[in-house]
């Protein structure tokens, strides 16, 4: 074999594989809702109309705060923080809160679609806000985790009437988590990184190595935002959190668990009493200003 056919062999290698893992990448596992889920099965548009969602809903008096439970990858409603969430979510019902847990779009039973790790779910999240006011529940929160995370923080930064946030284990920049975990992830040079992005962003239409939710933080700043961080996160480490912390001016918990999304798994109830507490604060007393101002 000549030179330039080995070149082009290898060439096309570098291409085909990149591809895969671009594809790869790009798709999530679909996974199936707890039996132990609460409330009642809907379903609605995401906000750019290209999605068709499903979430489980338990309401509370008409008019009532609403929180909304969004998960990572390969995770569904149910199952939103490494772990099943009716006892939790059971219990921020009946502290006098809405709750609706949804999938994001290519997860549990919504609609298929690629993975964009929150730059295009967070239109699933607005699409949920969309629903619950169209139900009479003007103030709303949010709980993400972890793309969850990344992409409440995007719809909040996107829409004023999210009046509070809980982002757990959200990433700061994905381009640098991407790098950083590409050769343990794919066992694969990091020269092949490059390549395996390009071929993502033809898959979804997004550069996921520009999405950084560190740049929306100027426009979260005048809301509560509460971070949560596992300090032995290995997939995204604590200082994505830290960075995200002093740029919004948010007050961080971090847990001394290991792994990622741990912090629920390792304190359920320390866990549960925080969310109360900060939920509380945010949703539950008077606003600052009247609800129509804020529209």
């Amino acid at each position: 074999m000549s030179i330039p056919d080995v070149l082009a062999l290898g060439l096309a290698a570098y291409v085909a594989v990149s591809t895969l893992v671009g594809w790869r990448f790009t798709q999530a596992r679909r996974q199936r809702l707890p039996a132990a889920a609460v409330g009642q099965p809907v379903g609605f548009p995401s906000r750019d109309g290209l999605a068709h969602i499903v979430g489980t809903y338990l309401g509370s008096r008409p008019g009532a705060p609403a929180i909304v439970v969004v998960h990572g990858k390969d995770a569904c409603r149910g199952n939103a923080l490494g772990a099943p969430t009716a006892a939790l979510v059971e219990g921020l019902q009946r502290a006098g809160f809405a709750m609706l847990a949804i999938d994001l779009r290519g997860h549990g039973s919504s609609g298929p679609a690629r993975l964009t790790y929150g730059a295009l779910e967070c239109q699933d999240v607005l699409g949920a806000v969309d629903w619950l006011q169209a139900l009479g529940h003007r103030r709303i929160g949010v709980l993400g985790a972890p793309m969850g995370a990344v992409a409440t923080l995007k719809a909040a930064a996107l829409e004023p009437a999210i009046e509070a946030v809980v982002a757990d284990s959200a990433f700061a920049d994905l381009g640098e988590i991407l790098q950083h975990n590409y050769r343990r992830l794919t066992h694969l040079p990091g020269a092949m990184f490059p390549a395996a992005a390009l071929a993502a962003r033809w898959f979804t239409g997004v550069d996921l190595r520009r999405f950084r939710p560190l740049d929306l933080a100027s426009a979260l700043a005048s809301r509560p935002v509460l971070l949560i961080h596992s300090e032995g996160d290995r997939l995204v480490p604590c200082e994505h959190a830290h960075c995200l912390a002093r740029a919004i001016g948010a007050p961080l918990w971090t847990t001394p668990s290991k792994g990622h999304l741990s912090s629920y798994r390792s304190d359920p109830a320390a866990y549960a009493l925080l969310l109360h507490r900060f939920f509380a604060t945010a949703l539950l007393a008077e606003p600052a200003f009247p609800a129509a101002a804020a529209a």
